[in-house]
Parts: structure tokens; C-alpha cells; sequence
């Protein structure tokens, strides 16, 4: 059985992000749309699932020196571990990710995520 596997493309990412980055429903709502587009930005960069993959990452599987994100083991679906060495794109996502860490570090809240 072949399943319809309909990728989206980078200028479409671009524009999901943006709707995302410019809404404004409520207070705080443009901050934290902004925080989920740099989720599908990082999804779409790795190929990795949302939900089991990206979403439960923490700042421990981010190795600034060696430059790469790592999945640990048995939290894949083939249970192997996964390394994603980063790119300029996902440098840019995670030094953004890192300055929301710093500044809910610095208002008390801490965050593994």
C-alpha cells in the first residue's frame, strides 16, 4: 500500500512561520506563536517527528562545541539513537530557542525544554 506523502517546501515553511510569528489574539500570543514556528522550522530542517522527537528535546541533547543535536536512544521509533550536526538554519533556531531560555531562566522559571 503507498501512502500520499505530501512534503511541504521551504517558501511554504517561510509562510506558516510568518502567519505564526505575526499572530496577535491575546497578550503574549505573538511570543509563544513565535516560539512554535521555530518548532516547525526545526521539524522541517531535521525531518524529525514533532511530537515524540522534537517537542520532548532537551537543552542536554544540544551539543553547542560539537555542533550537533543528538536523540538519545530508544526515543526513536527504530529505537536507535540519531545526530543532526547543525546547519546555519538550525543554528539560527536554537540560538533563538536559547535567548526565550535565558529570559524565562532569568524571570525564575526553568525549562529543560
Amino acid at each position: 500500500v503507498l501512502r500520499d506523502r505530501r512534503l511541504l517546501h521551504r517558501d511554504q515553511i517561510d509562510r506558516v512561520c510568518a502567519a505564526l510569528e505575526a499572530t496577535q489574539t491575546a497578550a503574549n500570543a505573538k511570543q509563544r506563536a513565535g516560539e512554535l514556528a521555530n518548532v516547525v522550522r526545526f521539524a522541517f530542517v531535521t525531518g524529525w517527528r514533532t511530537t515524540s522527537e522534537v517537542l520532548p528535546l532537551e537543552w542536554r541533547h544540544v551539543d553547542w562545541h560539537g555542533r550537533c543535536v543528538r536523540l538519545d536512544a530508544h526515543t526513536t521509533k527504530n529505537d536507535e539513537g540519531r545526530v543532526f550536526p547543525f546547519t546555519v538554519d538550525l543554528e539560527k533556531i536554537l540560538t533563538a530557542q536559547l535567548a526565550i531560555h535565558k529570559q524565562l531562566k532569568a524571570a525564575g522559571t526553568i525549562c529543560p525544554f
